[in-house]
């Protein structure tokens, strides 16, 4: 059983495996979203629009590369799912 996976989907797969302790990706999200919620207390308390308006298109910014990796990662997702059950469904090939 020999599934031909491409270099993206290899890359993929590896990074999953990879994954070691949810604290990591908590770090990762806590150095985006820290500054821009204090940007937004900030402005919320000093009355700033500028530091309100910071704070909204971080957001804005986040949100939307969240989006677009998520929909970069179904496309991979889904091709290795169907070259998984395309392998798993084809009848084994005679062993010599």
């Amino acid at each position: 059983m020999s599934i031909n996976f491409t270099p993206d989907e290899k890359r993929y797969i590896a990074y999953f495996t990879r994954l070691d302790k949810p604290i990591y990706r908590w770090g990762f999200y806590s150095a985006w979203l820290v500054p821009i919620l204090a940007f937004g207390s900030y402005g919320l308390l000093r009355q700033d629009i500028v530091a309100l308006g910071m704070a909204f298109f971080g957001l804005l910014f986040f949100t939307l590369w969240r989006i677009a990796s998520s929909f970069r990662s179904q496309r991979i997702v889904a091709s290795i799912l169907d070259k998984v059950a395309d392998e798993k469904s084809s009848p084994a090939a005679p062993r010599e």
